[in-house]
């Protein structure tokens, strides 16, 4: 059980709730772990796991927004919160958090790679074959990467054929 005045107990007994598949159950102590603790990064990125992993991912987002409003360097929540966005096509507010990822660190080949996503989406395919490229440097042989990096060069080839000549 929890102790009831105890943000972390709350939080750790809803994981364990959360662990044995009884969510109803969860859901109230990672609200009251939040609630209890306010500027508690875990909390609300244990919440917003749980709410992510209930298919609630509006509600998901705006745990991992205060995650990172308490803590911006916190990795996990930066890319998180991208992808989410990224998933409901809040492209320019993804961009701003794997951009904020990769200040943490500048070797998340995922975030590189995620980032040319949504420029090749934006038809941005110079920018696009940039982070592609930055993403297979740091990790040759990345599938993804080569398969974004082969679509970005063929559109950016239909839009400017002399310079692949």
């Amino acid at each position: 059980m929890t102790r009831p005045n105890n943000a972390e107990s709350h939080v750790d007994y809803a994981n364990l709730l959360k662990r044995i598949g009884r969510y109803d159950e969860a859901a109230p102590h990672f609200e009251e772990g939040t609630r209890l603790k306010p500027d508690s990064p875990d909390a609300h990125y244990n919440y917003a796991a749980f709410l992510a992993s209930r298919g609630k991912s509006d509600d998901a987002i705006g745990e991992l927004r205060q995650v990172v409003r308490l803590k911006p360097d916190y990795l996990d929540a930066q890319l998180r919160l991208a992808d989410a966005l990224f998933s409901k096509g809040d492209l320019e507010e993804a961009k701003t958090h794997y951009i904020a990822a990769l200040r943490a660190d500048s070797k998340l080949v995922v975030a590189y790679n995620s980032l040319g996503k949504i420029y090749l989406s934006q038809g941005q395919f110079s920018q696009a074959i940039v982070q592609f490229s930055e993403a297979l440097r740091l990790s040759p042989g990345y599938k993804d990467a080569e398969e974004n990096l082969r679509i970005a060069k063929a559109n950016d080839a239909q839009i400017f054929p002399q310079s692949h000549k």
